[in-house]
């Protein structure tokens, strides 16, 4: 029973990192259980990486692409480019404490003997530094959470090392999940909270967010970027939106999916963007229904971005259910589509966009819409474009935290800054945590939030 009580105190902590107070009448710390086993650390890295992914790190990536605008309190500060050293420190520290030295711990403790253990702890280690790095750029890497060893500063990684960490954890991970189920002394079972153990699956997602770290790379050497993205897909063996990667999440309490728990105790904080709405609305889109609620008129409307009205559109049921991406064949295809127009394929770019867009519309809406394919998902070579793929894929990511790197990367779609913001352009970084400036000589002084970040130059 102590295992089941460290895991649901844990997800409170995670799922409402946002309040730090909130904890203070709990007498048994999260972070210091009476047993600790590979299991019980692979379950706490996933309930905090799904925290991660579905919480406020993905809210602030949605405001900067202009998919959600902040309409009060710190999503209103933060949607008008106030991004300050304090803001973030729960989203780091989960990111630190809670995966990275979970991850590690698995590692160094458990590793012996147990290839499945390790394989998902180096996955889920990829994600939570390729979103550390997205958004803060350089970061800890090589020796963080090494705080148990005694190494309470660790060295700031440069982003080019920590893409080639992930790469080389994913690529490891692989290398374990290749073996046979004989070389396990334990195998991952209901402790894995994304694939339930199965271990075909997480070579899968390995590759998919290898595809994903590949593309990344597109203003360092796009056709590298595009090749190895391509490589990686053909590994992935993808078929269709049964492959996606999903956080799971529970229907009350303290297991709500974060954007539920959050539109339910701040929903006036958030409004749909006009600049999303208009152009599904414009193009009829299916998903619309299911993205946004209604408007105080009983219409679906967004706010602009820079204005303070909260009449508009609520975030609808999409975002609110009991999974959320962490990578998904969606994503994939419109990787493989952005890839092929780089090497010079335009057939194929289209065909993957367009089967991109079919799968997210079934997805989402449960069926087809022949004539929203029509005219949305009917490219050829002749009128395939990087504009378009990013386009449709920047309404297909909504709710996630790539849609800021993918709009970073490729300028797509096109967005004006905020004209209330504190700085006169869209912010392409977060600054150092509070912490880290005050306790970590080796903390870069990061404090210009428009200053692009490695892969972005």
């Amino acid at each position: 029973m102590k295992k089941l009580k460290f895991i649901a105190i844990a997800t409170v902590v995670l799922f409402m990192s946002a309040c730090s107070s909130f904890v203070e009448d709990y007498d048994v710390s999260p972070n210091s259980p009476s047993e600790v086993t590979p299991a019980l650390l692979l379950s706490n890295a996933q309930v905090a990486t799904f925290a991660t992914y579905q919480g406020q790190l993905a809210r602030l990536a949605n405001m900067m692409t202009q998919q959600l605008v902040g309409t009060d309190f710190q999503m209103l500060q933060q949607g008008n480019y106030t991004l300050l050293e304090g803001d973030h420190i729960n989203e780091w520290d989960v990111l630190y404490n809670d995966i990275i030295q979970s991850t590690k711990t698995l590692r160094e403790e458990y590793g012996e003997g147990n290839p499945y253990y390790v394989g998902m702890a180096n996955v889920l280690e990829a994600l939570a530094l390729g979103i550390a790095t997205d958004f803060w750029g350089d970061i800890p890497a090589s020796d963080a959470a090494d705080g148990l060893t005694g190494n309470y500063e660790p060295t700031w990684d440069s982003q080019e090392a920590v893409i080639a960490r992930i790469q080389s954890l994913l690529d490891e991970a692989i290398t374990n999940f290749g073996k046979g189920i004989v070389d396990n002394a334990a195998v991952p079972g209901g402790d894995d909270l994304i694939g339930g153990g199965d271990i075909a699956s997480w070579t899968m997602y390995a590759n998919m967010i290898k595809a994903r770290y590949s593309i990344r790379l597109t203003k360092k050497d796009e056709t590298k970027a595009a090749t190895d993205a391509l490589a990686a897909l053909t590994a992935a063996g993808l078929t269709g939106n049964g492959d996606d990667m999903l956080s799971a999440f529970g229907a009350g309490g303290n297991e709500l999916n974060p954007w539920d728990a959050f539109a339910n105790s701040r929903g006036g904080y958030l409004r749909m963007s006009s600049n999303l709405v208009n152009v599904m609305t414009g193009s009829s889109d299916p998903r619309l229904p299911f993205y946004a609620g209604v408007d105080t008129g009983g219409a679906y409307s967004g706010t602009d971005v820079g204005v303070v009205n909260t009449v508009t559109s609520p975030i609808g049921t999409y975002l609110r259910g009991t999974t959320g991406d962490l990578i998904s064949y969606v994503e994939c295809k419109f990787i493989e589509a952005e890839a092929q127009i780089i090497k010079g394929d335009k057939t194929a770019a289209a065909a993957a966009h367009n089967d991109a867009v079919k799968a997210h519309v079934e997805k989402i809406t449960g069926g087809a819409d022949s004539a929203f394919y029509a005219t949305n998902a009917s490219e050829d070579g002749s009128s395939i474009s990087l504009e378009k793929i990013m386009n449709s894929k920047w309404v297909a990511m909504f709710g996630q935290a790539e849609t800021w790197a993918d709009w970073r990367r490729t300028n797509f779609p096109t967005l004006t800054a905020n004209p209330s913001g504190d700085v006169e352009v869209i912010p392409r970084r977060l600054v150092t945590p509070l912490n880290e400036r005050l306790y970590n000589n080796n903390a870069p002084a990061n404090t210009d939030i428009t200053a692009p970040v490695w892969w972005d130059m």
